[in-house]
């Protein structure tokens, strides 16, 4: 039992499950066993339509389960040696999959047909965000929230953000897939604990090198932005592209993260992070550059 609340502990900490079926591959001999097993198993069929399934097994009994489901049936029932659970795949248990189903599934209720919304891997996001914010604290305990069991509560107190970029209803998220939800919601926590940060493609310079000098790993590693050339008439990735060459022997580098809109996302990084930035980023479906 104590090995079974130890697998039970390190499944929960997982934030991805495994979705699958559960086949009996044994049962009891008589009447009273399989009535027993029925009650435990809270089963519906018939007793009868049971003794014929069983007669061959392996049989499917429960068509969907997780492995966290399963664990806890064989905890709470007493059943080892009669069940085993077949996995089928995995599911992401984040918002940003709760988003893309729930906008799916809204718009299925419309009369509209709609594919099966695509399921990212939330960890290469959770990567990014450890190197963009040098590991921060406040910053990885809301990409832990955003990837734990409270979904409905992370969309709620990000509506405003998602109103911001056009995103109104769960509808409106059914064109997106997870890895897209995902994104945006990385982005908008780095912006909002200061380690990024958006601006129009027609910002003026100052708006520019005021929003930049003011992030965090700027401000505390004393990097410059508005101290050398940069002129009003040139524009954004040409003022990027100027503060990296005065950043290059600090080891730094101004990102650019590409949200498929016309506006720039900013972020300061380490130079010695960059190539581990960018092959995670590719890993995570995401565009990350460098100008200059």
């Amino acid at each position: 039992m104590a090995e079974l609340i130890n697998i039970v502990c390190q499944y929960y900490k997982k934030m991805n499950y495994t979705q699958g079926h559960v086949d009996l591959i044994k049962a009891p001999d008589d009447l009273k066993g399989l009535l027993e097993l029925r009650k435990k198993l809270n089963l519906t069929i018939p007793i009868g339509q049971l003794k014929e399934i069983v007669k061959e097994l392996p049989c499917t009994i429960i068509d969907k389960m997780t492995d966290v489901q399963f664990v806890q049936l064989l905890m709470t029932s007493g059943l080892q040696g009669y069940l085993l659970f077949v996995g089928d795949k995995k599911v992401d248990t984040s918002f940003a999959a709760w988003c893309a189903h729930k906008g799916a599934a809204e718009m299925r209720e419309q009369g509209e047909t709609v594919l099966e919304p695509q399921i990212a891997d939330p960890r290469p996001f959770y990567r990014l965000a450890r190197l963009l914010s040098d590991n921060d604290a406040t910053v990885m305990e809301e990409i832990r929230f955003a990837g734990g069991q409270a979904a409905a509560e992370y969309f709620a107190a990000r509506r405003e953000q998602f109103m911001e970029r056009g995103i109104q209803t769960m509808t409106q998220l059914a064109a997106f897939s997870s890895g897209e939800i995902w994104l945006l919601g990385l982005v908008d926590v780095l912006i909002k604990q200061h380690y990024a940060c958006e601006l129009d493609w027609k910002e003026p310079i100052e708006e520019f090198a005021g929003m930049v000098s003011q992030l965090f790993v700027v401000r505390t590693e004393g990097l410059p932005v508005n101290n050398f050339g940069l002129f009003e008439d040139d524009d954004v990735e040409i003022w990027i592209e100027r503060v990296n060459q005065a950043w290059r022997p600090l080891d730094f580098v101004l990102l650019t993260i590409d949200i498929d809109s016309d506006s720039y996302v900013l972020a300061p990084a380490r130079r010695q992070f960059l190539t581990d930035i960018q092959e995670i980023a590719l890993e995570a479906g995401i565009k990350v550059s460098v100008c200059g």
